[in-house]
């Protein structure tokens, strides 16, 4: 099913939330390896690949692209956690999650493989959907991997300085949408109004990413 929050108090908390697990990604270094190989960085990149997350069509400003590149640097962010900072990564995502008209949360009753794919299938009906009424879903994955790992695989891949951080933003979390660790997120995404970009998405062809046995 899918739950929405139009408050702009409760979004704000999500932006929070969701900012503060950017910034855990960024300095935390097995998370923050994940984050660069997801990350498209040149277009020629992503013109190669034609998968992960092109950097161009990331709504920066300039300051905040330098940023970013200075953050591809694991040697630079380590030294940002060693003084607690990288505040101003969770500044930025609280920001452009404060300007959302809502946000939604498609869940099931339990985790599992079927339940994702499930999941799926009901997003991509649901995106079909928006864009015909004028309407756009951008994904927030990062938010609902990290609770995911805290619930089920929190020792042996989480950091216990990340575990204490993310406990009460899971628990915050969970009253904002009603749910529960057993619960089935499948996806968190911002609504907004649609624009029009000046770039779009690469796609990889169907026949490399669907096969049949």
């Amino acid at each position: 099913k899918l739950g929405l929050l139009t408050d702009k108090a409760e979004i704000g908390q999500v932006g929070k939330i969701a900012g503060t697990i950017d910034r855990l990604r960024f300095t935390q270094k097995t998370y923050h390896s994940e984050l660069v190989k997801e990350i498209r960085w040149t277009p020629e990149e992503a013109a190669h690949t034609k998968d992960g997350i092109d950097l161009a069509l990331i709504d920066l400003k300039p300051s905040e692209k330098v940023g970013f590149e200075l953050a591809k640097q694991w040697p630079l962010m380590e030294m940002v956690a060693s003084l607690k900072g990288g505040r101003a990564i969770e500044k930025m995502t609280r920001e452009l999650l404060e300007t959302d008209s809502a946000i939604g949360l498609i869940t099931a009753p339990e985790v599992s493989p079927l339940t994702y794919f499930n999941g799926g299938r009901f997003y991509q009906r649901l995106w079909l959907y928006c864009t015909k009424i004028g309407l756009d879903w951008h994904p927030i994955p990062a938010t609902l991997y990290a609770f995911l790992r805290l619930d089920h695989e929190k020792s042996s891949t989480m950091p216990e300085t990340m575990q204490t951080e993310l406990t009460p933003l899971s628990q915050q979390f969970q009253t904002l949408f009603s749910t529960t660790p057993e619960t089935g997120c499948v996806l968190l995404m911002r609504l907004v109004p649609a624009r029009k970009l000046p770039l779009a998405s690469y796609r990889r062809p169907v026949e490399e990413v669907l096969f049949f046995e």
